[in-house]
């Protein structure tokens, strides 16, 4: 996009400018991605956004920035560098982000090097990740909805403990999750260990989604199993998604969305369950960590 588009040029052009005899102008560079993403009300990914005004001139030159949204603030506007010096310059995303609805905003930063009369932009995305539109059942796992669970499946406070990857320090949103062992890795030699959501009626609904946000850990297969599962009566199950390949070592919440109304469109009783296991003697990780449930769906359409 335009942002990756403008960073991309401007990465280039402190090496472009060493094939030449000068470079009479400034690059404006960010150090990082300049994407972020929490749950309402917070913690997000990231809140702070730093760049460099490289003078690649033979000169001092000026440089001016503005920025079109009020939670983004910046720690200065403008500056003069000497000749092939720079400055540093951070956006730092304030409070207000946490008493935004959800949805994707973005804060456009205008860059001018007002000595030779270049201009940059950049977007800074910010996601704000509630209850996905047409949710039906929301479960933030604020309080225990005391689900089955067998084996290492605790609900809690994550420790952020772990060997090959960590556990998180809280939820995706509010501080507690389900996971397997909320102090560390599961277990070597485990048996299936299983997390099973009680009855979900959808019987008034089609279309039926299922979506989460997880962290989460896996040895590679055949030494390590793991399985998502949807059943309309408890007994008879379908596979969802099944680890199959490479060790999964996940260091930030990722989102997951799944149509599952092949089993769910229509049906009174509907269970998920989260399965960690067999586990063989050697390797082990951190496991599920999962935050934010939705049932995601639309009212059934009846025959008038």
């Amino acid at each position: 996009d335009v942002a990756d588009n403008a960073r991309t040029l401007n990465i280039v052009a402190p090496v472009a400018a060493g094939w030449r005899e000068t470079a009479d102008w400034i690059a404006f560079v960010p150090k990082q991605g300049l994407n972020s993403i929490g749950p309402v009300g917070g913690a997000f990914s990231r809140t702070a956004f730093s760049f460099s005004a490289n003078n690649l001139g033979g000169a001092p030159a000026n440089w001016t920035l503005s920025c079109n949204k009020p939670w983004a603030k910046l720690s200065r506007t403008s500056g003069s560098p000497a000749a092939d010096a720079q400055d540093d310059v951070e956006v730092t995303l304030t409070s207000r982000i946490n008493r935004m609805k959800s949805g994707k905003y973005t804060a456009r930063l205008t860059f001018s090097d007002t000595t030779n009369s270049k201009t940059f932009e950049y977007l800074i995305n910010v996601e704000v990740a509630g209850p996905p539109e047409g949710t039906q059942y929301w479960f933030p796992l604020d309080t225990d909805p005391g689900w089955l669970r067998t084996g290492q499946w605790e609900f809690g406070v994550p420790k952020g403990k772990g060997t090959h990857n960590s556990d998180p320090k809280r939820g995706f949103s509010g501080r507690k999750v389900f996971g397997n062992n909320l102090n560390g890795d599961y277990d070597n030699n485990s048996p299936r260990q299983i997390l099973t959501t009680n009855a979900i009626d959808c019987s008034q609904l089609e279309h039926v989604e299922l979506s989460f946000w997880h962290w989460f850990g896996i040895e590679s297969t055949p030494y390590d199993r793991a399985a998502l599962q949807v059943s309309n009566d408890g007994v008879t199950w379908t596979d969802v998604w099944v680890h199959d390949g490479a060790h999964i070592s996940e260091v930030a919440w990722w989102n997951f969305r799944e149509d599952i109304s092949s089993v769910a469109d229509g049906q009174a009783t509907v269970y998920i369950r989260w399965i960690l296991g067999k586990t063989d003697s050697l390797v082990t990780y951190c496991g599920f960590n999962i935050d934010d449930i939705a049932i995601i769906g639309s009212p059934l359409e009846t025959a008038k």
